[in-house]
């Protein structure tokens, strides 16, 4: 890049800075009747023609406008109030960072350091960050003439099928076109938000690719924007006689200070750890991976986890006083997470998280606006490598059991028994310390924590590690139709395997379909026989029940 940058700097030929529009800055040229040029910055033009003093009354301005590039490459000094000499200029020039599209580094990109360099005895800026361009889902750039233009406005507000028609037809789209329109929208689009398609752009600005916007993709993050929403009322309920103040002075000493129950020590974690993450994603540009850190953030970690976590505390009348100061930990730790998280997300989803900062709960002397508070450094005290190992090994354990019951078609209603052998002491130790947390999450009535044993009779096995997770399921499920079901199920994977397997086989299919394609039904066929293999293992498992 920089080697094509200089080779543009140094080889620049001259340009016609001249075009045939109606709009556009007008050429401050006037022509007197004997050809003379006069040129004056003064709106309402020359007096007379500085050559022949021809009155003003003869002169004639240059119909012509300047080219696009040339006047928008007066942007980084004009915007600052040039040719004046203000206190913006002065600031602001020069700039640090220009973003903009790849498509335009030679007419916009150089024609900015050009009059930079010309007109300020300075570049503009040091560096460029090149973004990615939106084209259609099918990979094709924008235009009115192929009409497969999709309007912000309609993502955000959503628009009839109608209405989509009527716009491509007066744009002068051709038939095809409206034909695709009413074939990808035969609803019309959906309304969105302008959060959602803010979160969509930034999520897909994957460097060195195009950003292929495709309606559902939109919607998928406008229920991430339901997700916030409704995880911050849930909060928002539950903070009541939330003292900020208080638990903003609690946390002065550090984290490890405060009597911080295990899941609030790994949400806090979790948080600066997502922070650095952003930190670091925004300072190399990459806006994707920012945008996905805080999305796996939210929504797995704190929604999925956290909450849930959260409510048997907050649920608590907290009557004794280890009670009240536990409720008022996970209050703050809450509050607090919520805050930070809104910070994290305001330039990715600015109208949402103005919306629910302003009714957090904030210690006294916060800024009236979200848009003026500090963005989120990460705080190494709150980094907190125990607490997330022992709720990484909870939470494996939570979900090996919830695994086991959906394959098991085990109701979310029924409570049922569990037996985790664990070898290493330390890994034991903790499953004891922390049984009721298991108890609550995975929905058991009992749950047992042992060594290395047999298996218990009647349960099925699912292994983490060296831990081992048993789901007991006997007087749980109907065996007989179980095993039926498992018998069908493997029936019918075992035909789709050898379809796939004789698509394999066949060496036209092979070396004449796209690879791409090919590899799909590799892929296919591995994840068949895997569970194949896991269907065998529950029938046989249900059949050593049965004997």
């Amino acid at each position: 890049f920089v080697k094509v940058w200089e080779h543009w700097m140094t080889n620049i030929r001259d340009w016609n800075v001249s075009r045939q529009l109606w709009w556009g800055h007008r050429i401050p040229a006037w022509y007197c009747p004997d050809g003379h040029v006069t040129v004056t910055s003064d709106p309402a033009g020359p007096r007379a023609c500085e050559v022949c003093a021809s009155p003003a009354a003869q002169l004639t301005q240059d119909p012509d406008i300047f080219d696009t590039w040339f006047s928008s490459g007066l942007w980084p000094f004009s915007t600052l109030g040039w040719p004046d000499d203000t206190d913006d200029f002065r600031r602001y020039y020069p700039g640090s960072v220009m973003e903009t599209g790849y498509d335009i580094i030679f007419f916009w990109v150089a024609r900015m350091v050009m009059m930079g360099l010309h007109f300020m005895k300075k570049v503009p800026f040091r560096t460029v960050f090149l973004h990615a361009l939106v084209v259609d889902e099918d990979g094709q750039k924008m235009s009115k003439v192929k009409g497969n233009v999709v309007d912000p406005l309609d993502v955000i507000y959503g628009a009839s099928l109608d209405s989509l028609v009527k716009k491509a037809e007066s744009d002068g789209a051709p038939k095809d076109a409206v034909a695709n329109i009413k074939k990808k929208f035969p609803e019309g689009i959906p309304e969105c938000g302008a959060d959602a398609l803010r979160f969509t752009l930034a999520a897909l600005a994957a460097q060195g690719r195009n950003i292929r916007l495709a309606i559902p993709r939109v919607e998928g993050y406008r229920h991430f924007a339901n997700k916030i929403w409704n995880a911050s009322r849930f909060a928002l309920m539950n903070l009541a006689g939330f003292d900020a103040d208080r638990f903003a002075d609690n946390l002065n000493d550090g984290p490890q200070d405060v009597p911080l129950a295990l899941a609030d020590r790994w949400i806090l974690s979790r948080l600066h750890q997502t922070v650095r993450e952003v930190d670091a994603s925004l300072n190399e540009f990459k806006i994707n991976d920012a945008a996905q850190s805080i999305y796996k953030f939210f929504w797995n970690e704190l929604c999925d986890w956290y909450i849930e976590l959260a409510k048997p505390t907050l649920y608590s009348d907290g009557n004794d006083v280890e009670a009240a100061t536990r409720k008022r930990m996970t209050q703050g730790c809450l509050a607090l997470v919520l805050e930070t998280a809104m910070r994290l997300l305001h330039p990715f989803m600015p109208f949402i998280t103005e919306e629910i900062w302003q009714q957090v709960p904030k210690a006294s002397g916060a800024p009236q606006s979200i848009m003026i508070t500090l963005f989120p450094s990460p705080d190494p005290s709150f980094i907190d490598a125990e607490a997330e190992k022992a709720m990484a090994l909870l939470m494996d354990v939570v979900v090996a059991v919830r695994n086991l019951r959906s394959e098991y078609r085990i109701s979310p209603a029924a409570s049922v028994e569990v037996v985790v052998h664990a070898g290493e002491d330390a890994n034991r130790a903790l499953l004891e310390r922390y049984r009721s947390l298991v108890m609550e999450q995975a929905k058991a009535r009992r749950v047992e924590v042992a060594r290395r044993g047999e298996p218990p009779a009647g349960s099925v096995k699912q292994v983490i590690g060296e831990v081992e997770v048993y789901l007991i399921l006997e007087g749980v499920i109907d065996v007989a139709a179980e095993t039926a079901r498992l018998e069908k199920d493997l029936g019918k994977a075992q035909k789709e395997l050898d379809g796939v397997a004789r698509k394999l086989e066949n060496e036209s299919f092979v070396a004449r379909a796209p690879a791409e394609v090919v590899a799909k039904e590799r892929e296919r066929q591995t994840d068949l026989h895997a569970r194949i293999d896991r269907l065998r293992e529950g029938i046989s498992r249900l059949g050593a029940m049965k004997a």
